[in-house]
C-alpha cells in the first residue's frame, strides 16, 4: 500500500502513480496525463473530440 495515497495500486493523482499509458481508439496516439481525453459510452478513449466524432462516423456541421 502506498504511504501517500493509501491505496494499492496508487490513485492516478498520487505522485507515486505509474504514468498512464492509453492510446486513442481512433488514431492510436498516446494519451498522456496532460491530455483531457474524451470517453464514449463503451469506454473507448480519444485524444480529441475530432477523433471521437470520426470514430463514430459523426459529421460536425
Amino acid at each position: 500500500m502506498c504511504e501517500i495515497c493509501r491505496t494499492s495500486p496508487c490513485d492516478n493523482r498520487c505522485p507515486n502513480a505509474e504514468p498512464r499509458k492509453c492510446f486513442c481508439s481512433n488514431c492510436n496516439l498516446l494519451i498522456t496525463d496532460d491530455d483531457e481525453p474524451y470517453v464514449d459510452g463503451q469506454g473507448n478513449e480519444f485524444c480529441s473530440l475530432v477523433c471521437a466524432l470520426e470514430y463514430h462516423n459523426i459529421e460536425k456541421e
